[in-house]
C-alpha cells in the first residue's frame, strides 16, 4: 500500500514525492517490478481504474479483510481492559415511559 511516492519518470524524479489522498494498492507477488502504480503504467488491470472495478475488488479484498478484522477486534478487545463509565442512553419510548412511571411511584410513596 502506497500513500506517498516518486514520480516513475526521469523529469519526476527531481520534483517532491507526491501524497496521494487515497491508497494506492501493488502486490508484489504479481508486480515484483512495481509498474502498475505511479505515473507510467504497464499493465492491463491498470487502465481504467482497476482497483476501484467491481470486476478486479477480489484480487484485493483479500488484503484489507484480515486488515480490518483485526483493528475491529483489537477496538472490540480494549473494551474489557477500559469498560464505559457509564450506561449508554437510551431514546425509544418504552424506556421514557418506564422512567415516567418510576418517577411517578417514586412522587406517590413521599
Amino acid at each position: 500500500m502506497y500513500y506517498t511516492m516518486m514520480g516513475s519518470t526521469s523529469l519526476a524524479s527531481l520534483g517532491a514525492a507526491t501524497t496521494f489522498k487515497w491508497t494506492q494498492m501493488d502486490n508484489i507477488a504479481r508486480d515484483p517490478f512495481e509498474n502498475a502504480v505511479g505515473d507510467i503504467q504497464k499493465t492491463a488491470l491498470s487502465a481504467g481504474g482497476a482497483l476501484a472495478a467491481p470486476m478486479t475488488a477480489y484480487q484485493y479484498d483479500w488484503n484489507l479483510l484480515p486488515i480490518g478484522q483485526l483493528l475491529w477486534l483489537k477496538e472490540l478487545e480494549s473494551y474489557n481492559k477500559f469498560p464505559p463509565l457509564q450506561a449508554p442512553e437510551s431514546y425509544n419510548l418504552s424506556s421514557i415511559y418506564a422512567e415516567v412511571r418510576k418517577e411517578a411511584a417514586r412522587q406517590k410513596s413521599d
